[in-house]
């Protein structure tokens, strides 16, 4: 550590600190009735000042108090809260209160600031976690009490004018999304673009791809559009996994998307985790490059388009592209009928749309330049909302790095000015230890 400043002194969290580890109490005492005190497991519950309250607990072993620092010891490390009110704390936390006057406040930003020092003694291979040990020989600086209480209030007032800024930015965030589906409604009830009167009908395209289809006719459509079903202008087919049995059907150059992989970028070229050898690719559904890709089983409507040819896992289904249907028409077209596909999926624990609902889905069929202009003028808009948006993400990013650095100036002893007439910490820190003494006795 750096050296300190005069009246500074490094010592270990438990000099100065109480350090309450939770316990997780029996199963059967916790429930979601509200029976007992409040039950909080992990970080999981967090939010950004206080915890959200989702479980209770009638026979609590550990508690925490109105006001201590809740800290995440496990998966992940470091994160802080404010214990809302008196609760119990299971393994995943700790709490945290300051001694002999120490305001919690300060205890928070400074565990904040040394975030760092945990995670480099935290242990696990499957997830990290500190132990109380560790936790407690904590070696941290330590100033005047009077000194404590300048850089809390300095603190506050420096974060209070960031969270200011953060909150016009997140609502910027927020316009931006509502911006992009504002543009994907007006694509879809032929508002985005002028419509040219002169193109040919959707209704002989129709005809075309599927002589046998039944064209929806619709009063509300636009000009030369018509509806009807996803499976009467598509091949629809559902993805497979090989069998794992087989080794050499994986870890190939072939793209194997399962859901995970969607909703990243438009096209997928190569994924993450699977992919398929050329005789794994012969046990799967061959897809063919501009196929779009639906997720029909749990988070629905999450898409992608097959940049080369690949495959897809039995969660997705693929919408296989022909001549006369822009792709990327289709891609965008989704996010529309996601509230139909939740609706008509399975009502079980996860949602699942087969094949044969998902074929039925509603599909609004424009004139095919009509699609290209439509394409183009989204993609148009949607460029210029990413150029604005990676804006705020950035203005969001230095932001969040703006607060670190005035942590590190509070805990290096610049932030605030040092007064030589305030009680040194090695005081503050004797007349703890006496306190400990005697609450022994």
């Amino acid at each position: 550590m750096a050296k300190l400043p005069q009246g500074w002194i490094e010592c270990e969290l438990r000099d100065f600190a109480y350090i309450n580890m939770g316990q997780s109490p029996i199963a059967s005492t916790y429930n979601e009735d509200k029976i007992g005190i409040p039950f909080f497991q992990g970080r999981a519950e967090f939010g950004k000042d206080y915890p959200t309250i989702k479980k209770w607990c009638s026979k609590p072993i550990k508690i925490a108090e109105d006001g201590d620092i809740l800290l995440s010891v496990r998966a992940p490390v470091g994160t802080t809260n404010i214990c809302p009110q008196k609760s119990c704390i299971g393994r995943g936390l700790a709490a945290i209160k300051g001694l002999n006057h120490i305001d919690n406040r300060f205890i928070r930003y400074l565990l904040t600031r040394f975030e760092y020092k945990m995670h480099l003694v935290s242990t696990g291979t499957t997830f990290k976690a500190i132990s109380g040990d560790n936790l407690k020989q904590l070696k941290l600086p330590l100033p005047p009490l009077n000194e404590q209480q300048r850089i809390v209030g300095k603190i506050e007032s420096e974060f209070k004018k960031i969270d200011e800024g953060l909150e016009y930015l997140l609502i910027t965030k927020d316009k931006i999304k509502q911006y992009r589906q504002s543009v994907l409604k007006s694509a879809f009830v032929g508002k985005l673009i002028q419509q040219n009167h002169g193109d040919e009908p959707a209704e002989i395209l129709l005809q075309k791809i599927n002589p046998k289809a039944n064209c929806i006719h619709n009063d509300k459509l636009p000009q030369g559009w018509v509806e009807c079903q996803l499976g009467q202008v598509f091949e629809i087919v559902t993805g497979k996994t090989p069998s794992k049995k087989h080794p050499e059907y994986f870890n190939g150059n072939i793209p194997f998307v399962k859901p995970g992989d969607l909703d990243k970028k438009i096209y997928i070229t190569k994924t993450e985790d699977d992919s398929l050898t050329l005789e794994g690719f012969k046990n799967a559904p061959n897809l063919p490059k501009n196929t779009v890709l639906v997720s029909c089983i749990g988070n629905l409507g999450k898409k992608a388009i097959l940049g080369i040819a690949g495959s897809c896992n039995q969660q997705i289904n693929a919408i296989i592209p022909n001549d006369f249907i822009e792709n990327k028409y289709v891609y965008y077209y989704i996010d529309k009928i996601i509230p139909w596909l939740e609706k008509n999926s399975s009502a079980t624990t996860v949602k699942i749309l087969n094949k044969g609902k998902f074929e039925q889905a509603p599909f609004l069929l424009p004139p095919q330049n009509e699609q290209r202009r439509i394409v183009e003028e989204i993609e148009t808009r949607f460029a210029l909302a990413d150029k604005v948006e990676k804006v705020v993400d950035d203005n969001i990013k230095q932001a969040k790095q703006l607060k670190q650095s005035i942590l590190k100036k509070a805990f290096e002893g610049r932030l605030v000015p040092q007064d030589p007439t305030d009680e040194p910490a090695s005081v503050l820190l004797e007349k703890i230890k006496k306190e400990k003494n005697n609450d022994r006795k």
